[in-house]
């Protein structure tokens, strides 16, 4: 039996066992994901740390569900689009002087860079600023300004992240939360971008 800490409609906290695994191994070994499945059989789970459907650029890797990104990456999964969902995961980053960390979502494809599609994009910068931007024809629209040391020194160091983008009947909502601190939770309401799409990371010199 799952020690259940929270949950709600789109997040659910578990006190995970010590020494189970989190996902599947090699057999039938038990895991956190197939007890999910017998407890909530009518969801769905994306196994986003499976290594096939991630499409990185030169300077990025995976192994065993870490995807790491050097100073100039990109990283983007494709096993499906996320619909009104919200991407939880583990996040450790010491982002370099001159450098910003991007994330994605409602990206209309997959191999594209972000400013030549329409997304949604939140970036972090090496002073700690975080801002929420918008593609829009090939350009990137601010729609929140920075928010100063929103992140200490640009040091996101072995904390959660949650990011997505949620429809709503008016718009667009954009959360991007760190370590159960909100940074960023803005309703689009200008064309909004509403329709699945794909999510990605990325990091950037400024």
């Amino acid at each position: 039996k799952l020690d259940i800490l929270y949950e709600d409609d789109y997040l659910l906290v578990i006190n995970k066992p010590e020494g189970m695994l989190s996902v599947p191994g090699k057999g039938d070994v038990d895991s956190v994901y197939q007890r999910l499945s017998i407890l909530y059989p009518e969801a769905t789970y994306e196994l986003i740390g499976n290594e096939a459907y991630w499409q990185l650029n030169e300077s990025g890797s995976i192994s065993n569900g870490i995807v790491t990104l050097d100073s100039v990456g990109i990283a983007n999964y494709f096993g499906s689009k996320l619909d009104n969902k919200l991407a939880q995961f583990d996040l450790d980053a010491e982002i370099p002087r001159d450098t910003w960390v991007g994330f994605m979502a409602k990206q209309s494809e997959v191999g594209t860079s972000p400013w030549e599609q329409e997304c949604y994009l939140v970036i972090v910068k090496d002073s700690g600023e975080v801002q929420l931007l918008k593609s829009v024809a090939g350009q990137f629209v601010q729609l929140v300004g920075s928010r100063t040391q929103a992140v200490e020194n640009g040091v996101l160091e072995r904390t959660t992240a949650r990011f997505g983008v949620l429809v709503e009947e008016n718009g667009a909502r954009i959360v991007f939360d760190v370590a159960g601190k909100n940074l960023i939770n803005y309703l689009d309401t200008e064309n909004p971008y509403t329709e699945s799409g794909y999510t990605g990371f990325l990091t950037l010199d400024s």
